[in-house]
């Protein structure tokens, strides 16, 4: 959840301004009046770690056991994705259409821009390629909803994940070794974040990787008794890590010390799972951050456009965003939880397929 208030709060400050003001609008919800202070990217990334981290704990315990384990999987990672997501599409229509807004979700795109129009619909549909579209030209944002390119950028590892974190140690190793070894030449080239070291799945696959390896080290030593002592260490350096300041004034997502955070993710994700694994609350709270991510863009536009409240523009959204993102769980994800749940109860393999070494 975190991560996603992060996200959330370098949105806030772009839409809304802060105490200086911006679009007649100014919020004093902040990184600094809320002490998160990771960036939005380093955000995404370390969110990348911890579902590479997730996605092997559920394919390695569950799916890999069991007779198409693999379709399974790809079936209740969609029922997970798809279903809070179009409904947050439809809420963007209907947006749209309540306040005039041209939108190529309507069929109204830019002058110019038509031909993207079927791409970007199946795109913030499906997540697929929605990263490209604005690849080369930042003016196609406008035909991208939401943080929805991140998800096309997870879609993609949840599609090799089946076939890569039942292997040997060594073979991801190598794997995460060669995408991080792409990414660092390209930022020793000087090539851009944006788009060839964000948006491109290739040098971003290292993220996903690492919490691949975490998982993969960490039930090997899972039974230690030092790991249980680890797990208020690592919770303790990693918020603190967040709400230190004077760490969070690198511009770049690659300069070393940002791979010091990177890190630090990936060692701590298997205490801080161990820690709150048993927690209700932590679950609870777990379960809004993904609608709260996608959904907070939208409900930025309509607090900006409708509200006139005294309450800060932010907080007010954030407010909603929680609200919007509580409803979404109750009514939609949490009556698929059980149905999700039984897609992986079924006739064990028969033989295993893990390959750990």
């Amino acid at each position: 959840m975190i991560l996603a208030l992060s996200v959330l709060l370098a949105h806030a400050t772009s839409v809304f301004g802060t105490a200086t003001g911006m679009n007649g609008a100014a919020t004093t919800m902040t990184r600094e009046s809320l002490n998160i202070f990771v960036w939005s990217g380093h955000a995404v990334f370390a969110f990348f770690i911890l579902s590479g981290y997730y996605m092997a704990m559920v394919i390695c315990q569950k799916y890999s056991k069991l007779e198409d384990g693999t379709k399974r999987f790809y079936f209740n990672r969609a029922l997970r994705l798809y279903p809070t997501s179009w409904v947050i599409l439809a809420l963007y229509v209907f947006y749209f259409i309540a306040s005039g807004t041209p939108s190529f979700m309507l069929l109204d795109s830019a002058p110019g821009k038509e031909w993207l129009t079927p791409f970007a619909i199946f795109s913030n549909v499906f997540f697929l390629g929605a990263e490209l579209i604005p690849f080369k030209d930042p003016s196609n944002w406008d035909l991208v909803l939401g943080p929805i390119w991140s998800l096309s950028v997870e879609v993609y590892f949840y599609i090799l994940a089946p076939f890569i974190v039942t292997r040997s140690i060594r073979f991801i190793a190598l794997l995460a070794l060669a995408s991080g070894i792409l990414r660092l030449t390209l930022y020793h080239f000087g090539v851009a974040v944006v788009p060839w070291r964000y948006f491109f799945f290739p040098s971003d696959l290292v993220f996903f990787l690492m919490g691949v390896i975490a998982y993969r080290l960490h039930e090997q030593v899972k039974d230690a008794a030092w790991m249980k002592l680890g797990e208020p260490l690592a919770a303790a350096a990693l918020f603190g890590f967040i709400a230190y300041e004077p760490f969070w004034i690198y511009p770049d997502l690659d300069q070393w010390q940002c791979w010091v955070f990177f890190i630090l993710v990936c060692v701590c994700t298997p205490f801080l799972f161990n820690l709150t694994k048993n927690s209700k609350l932590d679950t609870f709270i777990g379960q809004l951050a993904f609608p709260l991510y996608l959904g907070h863009q939208l409900v930025f536009s309509v607090v900006l456009r409708y509200y006139e409240g005294p309450l800060d523009k932010a907080v007010f959204s954030l407010a909603m965003t929680l609200a919007l993102s509580i409803v979404i769980y109750f009514a939609i994800d949490k009556p698929l939880e059980a149905y999700r749940k039984r897609a992986w109860q079924a006739k064990p393999a028969p033989r295993p397929r893990l390959a750990y070494a």
